[in-house]
């Protein structure tokens, strides 16, 4: 582009301009080429193809040919029945191909659902349903994971394991005899020597009221701790104390000395001759956290244990501390009542 068309733009003739000589794809000049079914521009030799001008089967401006209508008709037509014989042959030879044979299920079963749609059911109900689908070998888990009940319900399903899979489809072929693994939820076993009634004599000393939890103070009786039988006592004096309070997320401290609560709540330490009276200490953090009116389980929660370490999730644990003040042993329980 020239400096005069810059600044004071083009001067257009046709396509071209006058002054730089571009070229626009605009205004041009086209006439006809001869023998051909093209124009050209005079200007900037631009070509563009024309449309056949026909007179019976030849195009008046470049000669061609074409083939006669009822030719074309009946050229149609023959490749039609061409092509529907075809069809009808392969069919034929397809109808006389032997078929091949269908493989032999009978040691085999298919899984009537995805593992996804066995999730929330009842886990007698799928054995049931897996049973009555031909397979042996179904063996169930309980998972011993439930606290409430709220949020999943006590016998549902969490998984169908087959042959060591969950990434199964519905109609999967398996062998009769494949090993099924049906999870299901489930409460912890309920420690039934620990019912109403059982425990020793008592008394709750101090209440500490905490953030989310109470810490009791329990006295009671000394206990002889040649056997482990002193144990079920504790958990039985801990149990009714969670079914007076109506929950087993508690703080409970069970002592056979009155000093030594002195001391804890006045001091905050025991000393050393008193730690064979602090027979145990039981913790109980389910996890859980309201959430609005849901309550639901948090997997960043933190639960403290008695060696003062941060656990995440639950824990339900006793403490045998009554021959060091750090705990003689641990023992993961939660309190049963009714």
């Amino acid at each position: 582009m020239g400096l005069v068309c810059k600044v004071g733009g083009h001067k257009w003739r046709g396509c071209k301009c006058a002054r730089c000589g571009e070229i626009r794809d605009e205004e041009h000049t086209f006439l006809p080429v001869e023998g051909k079914c093209e124009q050209q521009c005079s200007v900037c030799e631009k070509v563009e193809k024309l449309t056949h001008e026909w007179n019976g089967n030849m195009c008046t401006r470049c000669g061609k040919k074409r083939m006669d209508k009822k030719l074309r008709i009946l050229g149609i037509g023959v490749m039609g029945v061409v092509f529907l014989s075809l069809i009808l042959v392969l069919s034929i030879w397809g109808a006389q191909r032997p078929k091949p044979e269908p493989p032999d299920r009978s040691s085999e079963a298919k899984i009537p659902s995805a593992n996804v749609l066995y999730e929330g059911e009842d886990y007698q109900g799928v054995v049931k349903k897996l049973e009555e689908a031909g397979f042996t070998d179904i063996e169930t888990k309980a998972l011993n994971d439930l606290l409430t009940g709220w949020l999943k319900k006590d016998g549902s399903v969490k998984e169908v394991e087959v042959d060591g899979r969950i990434d199964y489809s519905a109609g999967t072929w398996f062998p009769k005899d494949v090993k099924i693994i049906v999870s299901y939820h489930s409460f912890p076993p309920r420690d039934t020597t620990t019912n109403r009634g059982n425990e020793p004599a008592y008394e709750i000393v101090k209440i500490v009221k905490g953030i989310g939890k109470d810490r009791y103070w329990v006295l009671t009786d000394e206990f002889d701790f040649s056997t482990d039988a002193y144990k079920k006592q504790v958990k039985a004096i801990i149990s009714e104390i969670a079914r007076q309070a109506n929950t087993i997320e508690l703080n409970v401290e069970v002592v056979t000395n009155r000093d030594i609560i002195e001391r804890e709540l006045d001091w905050g330490n025991a000393l050393p001759t008193e730690w064979k009276y602090w027979v145990a200490s039981y913790t109980g953090d389910s996890g859980y956290v309201v959430s609005g009116s849901m309550i639901e389980i948090d997997p960043a929660h933190e639960g403290f244990d008695y060696y003062g370490s941060v656990r995440k999730g639950r824990v339900f644990q006793i403490s045998w501390r009554n021959d060091s003040p750090y705990g003689g042993s641990i023992e993961d329980w939660q309190p049963y009542y009714y």
